[in-house]
């Protein structure tokens, strides 16, 4: 009998006797079978490529041999035998002189990690010594940086007792954890008490009293609110909770005049009497589905967020009418369960996943196994810390999109499960999927859905893409396994379920959807705003379906405004309106819209734009951006207004026609080179609109910086707008160094690399001034969250290289992934891209050129440096640093530039 359906005796079998008897069959084929197969693990790491050289090299105490670990996205793990304490570890590197740095690390348990102090000790050439004083047997170390090309070269490494004798290392096994498994249970709250709550969060506990809240008929087929007030009381009436927090929204926004952040823990601001209602107002949601979130957003902004951010975001999304949204969080606390009922140890799990901040690529079917291991806490907290998020979004009425059971399931020797191996996404193995013509699979997926069910309770909608950006199906009938894995679905979840399927890339295909039930499908088209899709083929990549508007199936339209969390101001504001419109009074299917951005919060104006058009009402562009401004700022103002409809007619105006991903980037932030053309693989520096045309509206900002400077609103739009200027003048500074290179004017190439350096620490200098724009900041909030060293370096180190070259070497650069996160955080600005592109001139300067230089290599020294990114306090304000800002747009625009570096310096900004 094959070992998959022992699983499936066990799981339903009551009689004791054949459990026990279904047991001792399984261990003797795990003990028989796994453990011969395999040779022992006496050294553990996380890289997933492979190696020339034999892990066990480094035990071998045979300095002939070596192992080379071809970068530094990893740890060394070993296990020890029973010992006094280890004083002492010899490494035995190819040469001394390459200054490896490393962190060695202990525990007691294997999953626990502490940092241990040590005295590093140069005995000669090739040895050195680590003096320390450990009593735990589990060691991990990890190598940060070195200057050896082969990057980490290692012949040997032993461990040391006080008498200099060598402690044994053993195969590595550990007990496994103890691991609370919570269970969600619904909570019935009275819905006046909901709102009274959301009302005490964004507004105060002392204005409850004068609000009052009731339900309306849900007798229109579609959500609505009324607002008005009576006997002082401002009433709040809809056909559903969402509903009244929409009616509490409009509330603010039109009669408080003032929008509630996002971010943040500032509140909407009132005196009593509150402003009376006195014409009742009546709006219509015509948007069935009001959806949030991209998948990747759980990464690139969201991966580390306590449940302080969750309230203040769930508070966000019930103000702006969102009643459906993707909740990743906890999902792999989903996969353990799952998974251990199939006899996977919990090493082999973590093994399996990756770190939280790729977790959403693996969700989506792209990697696996990358990042580093998770620990039993981060289960726990993130379980515990989802049903929080489960419970608060259910009682606003947003329904949690779960994820679909595609089938990805971990190759295991002798586990009885028939697998194929994962392909590869960005030069990453992306997990094993089931073979679904050889796998009791109805078993396997009953168990998947009961234990999502555990964890999130019930769900009517679920997230899932079979072949997502890529084109490998697997040898799989694209049309039979869509329809199964809907079957799936119903059996296990209702007839009622819907599968919530992306709109990307070559996905879906007419293949994989024509034959499936649309009352249980939804598209989410991802990228409406630029490609119209719906309309039966794609503008960019000639992808097409059978008929219009995804083979008729029901779809939201996606707004998609911002790429791996790059920085720049950018929205098609008109034309997103224009094309929303179109989709709205010209299709069939059309039911909702949606906010799927790779990265949120960096860009509060887009956002805002899209939360006003679920209503039936079409938006009026100039009033909305009138409103806008004045909630915003504190007040109407008209020459701000004016300024406001210049970035309408640049950075929220860009190309149509041309496939592009968000804003126009900053060559700061690029790689450096004589040839730059883009930061991110798939961006560029290029832009549509005249810089000048900029430069005026961060005038006329500045012009009313005494009267405004209180409204955070107006400081965060001008520290913006002047990051912008920075950009457009640094990527014209930079095509005068190409032609000063190029015409062999060294002098003038000199004097305005400084200037293009000096630009970069101004930009860094501005941005300091909005708290949002530190990385520091946000890491150190990874402090409260109470990990042991290992895991906190581990999930700082993922942070920083997500934002530079997202993961090891062949990632970075043989697929060119590296930069596609780049970002405006001062702290990166200000360190990073200063320091890159000042060795790049320095070597240039000194005919260096030839010289041993690996791009590569300086990013990484700096994503594992604890200290990469101090940067020190501004000296001058930033009303002084926009007038140097202003005067250098003014030497540059009437050819005065020569006299830069006698009119102003900013060598008193360098960084300490």
């Amino acid at each position: 009998m094959p070992l998959m359906f022992f699983w499936r005796e066990i799981y339903f079998m009551k009689n004791i006797k054949k459990i026990l008897l279904v047991s001792l069959a399984i261990l003797f084929i795990l003990c028989f079978g796994s453990y011969i197969t395999y040779s022992k693990s006496f050294v553990n790491t996380d890289y997933i490529h492979e190696f020339k050289q034999d892990i066990n090299n480094l035990l071998d105490n045979n300095l002939d041999t070596y192992f080379v670990l071809p970068d530094f996205t990893n740890y060394l793990e070993f296990k020890l035998e029973n010992h006094n304490g280890i004083k002492d570890i010899e490494l035995n590197f190819d040469n001394t002189k390459y200054d490896y740095k490393y962190k060695i690390y202990s525990s007691n348990d294997g999953y626990t990690y502490d940092e241990v102090k040590f005295e590093k000790e140069i005995i000669n050439s090739t040895l050195e010594i680590a003096h320390t004083n450990i009593m735990d047997v589990f060691i991990r170390l990890r190598i940060l940086s070195s200057n050896s090309k082969d990057y980490i070269h290692i012949k040997d490494i032993s461990f040391l007792d006080e008498d200099g004798n060598k402690i044994n290392n053993v195969e590595i096994k550990k007990e496994e954890p103890i691991i609370n498994e919570y269970k969600f249970q619904k909570k019935n709250v009275y819905y006046k008490d909901v709102i009274n709550g959301l009302i005490s969060r964004t507004l105060g506990e002392e204005y409850v009293e004068f609000f009052d809240v009731s339900f309306l008929p849900d007798d229109r087929g579609n959500d609505y609110f009324v607002l008005y007030t009576d006997n002082d009381k401002v009433m709040l009436k809809g056909n559903n909770i969402n509903s009244i927090c929409v009616a509490l929204n409009y509330y603010f926004e039109h009669y408080l005049e003032q929008t509630f952040e996002r971010f943040g823990d500032s509140k909407i601001k009132a005196i009593l009497p509150l402003p009376r209602v006195d014409n009742k107002i009546e709006k219509n949601i015509d948007m069935e589905f009001r959806y949030n979130y991209n998948y990747v957003a759980y990464g690139y902004t969201m991966a580390y967020w306590d449940f302080k951010d969750w309230e203040r975001e769930i508070d966000w999304m019930s103000l702006n009418g969102f009643n459906m949204a993707l909740n990743l969080v906890g999902y792999e606390e989903v996969v353990r369960r799952f998974l251990s009922e199939f006899g996977f140890s919990f090493s082999e799990i973590v093994n399996y996943l990756t770190s939280p901040i790729y977790l959403p690529w693996q969700f989506m079917g792209n990697i696996s196994s990358i990042g580093g291991e998770l620990t039993p806490k981060w289960f726990e907290d993130r379980a515990k810390l989802s049903i929080d998020i489960q419970t608060r979004m259910i009682e606003f009425g947003i329904e949690p999109i779960h994820q679909m059971f595609i089938g990805y399931f971990p190759y295991k020797e002798n586990s009885g499960v028939n697998v194929i191996r994962g392909s590869y996404w960005s030069k990453i193995k992306g997990p094993d999927r089931l073979d679904f013509n050889n796998n009791d699979v109805e078993f396997i997926s009953s168990v998947y859905y009961k234990k999502q069910k555990e964890l999130f309770g019930e769900s009517k909608y679920f997230a899932g893409d079979l072949f997502h950006e890529g084109n490998n199906l697997y040898g799989y009938d694209p049309v039979e396994l869509s329809n199964k894995v809907l079957k799936l679905l119903i059996d296990n979840n209702g007839e009622n379920s819907i599968w919530i399927i992306q709109s990307w890339s070559h996905s879906p295909s007419s293949e994989t959807i024509e034959n499936l039930n649309r009352n249980n499908t939804l598209i989410l088209d991802l990228h409406s705003q630029l490609n119209t899709r719906w309309k039966g083929i794609s503008k960019f990549n000639n992808m097409s379906w059978k008929d219009r508007e995804f083979d008729r199936s029901n779809w939201i339209f996606g707004v998609l405004n911002n790429f791996g969390g790059r920085s720049g101001l950018y929205g098609h504001t008109r034309h997103l309106l224009n094309q929303f419109y179109d989709a709205k009074y010209n299709s069939n299917y059309l039911k909702g819209v949606a906010h799927t951005s790779e990265g949120i919060g960096f860009n509060n104006f887009i956002d805002e734009l899209v939360t006003e058009i679920i209503f039936s009402d079409k938006l009026d562009i100039d009033e909305f951006v009138s409103r806008y401004l004045r909630n915003r700022y504190g007040k109407s103002d008209n020459d701000l207004l004016k300024a406001f409809n210049i970035l309408l007619d640049t950075v929220y105006n860009p190309v149509i026609n041309i496939y592009h991903e968000g804003a126009s980037e900053s060559v700061i932030n690029a790689r450096p080179s004589l040839d730059v053309k883009s930061a991110s693989k798939w961006g560029s520096i290029h832009k549509n609109y005249n810089s000048e045309k900029l430069e005026e509206a961060l005038r006329i900002y500045f012009s009313k910086y005494n009267e405004f400077k209180d409204s955070k609103g107006y400081m965060t739009d001008l520290i913006d707008i002047a990051s912008e200027v920075i950009i457009n003048l640094s990527n014209e500074y930079y095509k005068n160094l190409q032609d000063y290179y190029n015409n062999g004017e060294i002098e003038f190439f000199k004097l305005n690399s400084q200037r293009f350096l000096n630009m970069i620490l101004l930009q860094a200098n501005i941005l300091y001034y909005n708290e949002r724009k530190s990385l520091q900041k946000l890491i150190d909030k990874l402090d409260d969250l109470n990990y042991d060293d290992y895991f906190e370096d581990t999930l700082i180190i993922n942070k920083k290289t997500i934002l530079t070259t997202w993961y090891d070497k062949q990632v970075s650069e043989d697929d060119g992934l590296r930069d596609y996160a780049n970002t405006d955080f001062y702290d990166i600005v200000g360190t990073l891209y200063y320091n890159r592109w000042k060795r790049f001139f320095d070597n240039i300067q000194e005919n260096a050129v030839n010289g041993f230089y690996d791009d590569y290599r300086f990013d990484i020294k700096w994503i594992n440096d604890d200290d990469s990114l101090r940067f020190s306090k501004p000296d001058k304000s930033l009303n002084n640093l926009i007038e140097l800002l202003l005067v250098e747009i003014n030497m540059h625009r009437n050819d005065f530039s020569f006299l830069g570096d006698l009119i102003y310096s900013i060598k008193d900004l360098v960084i300490n």
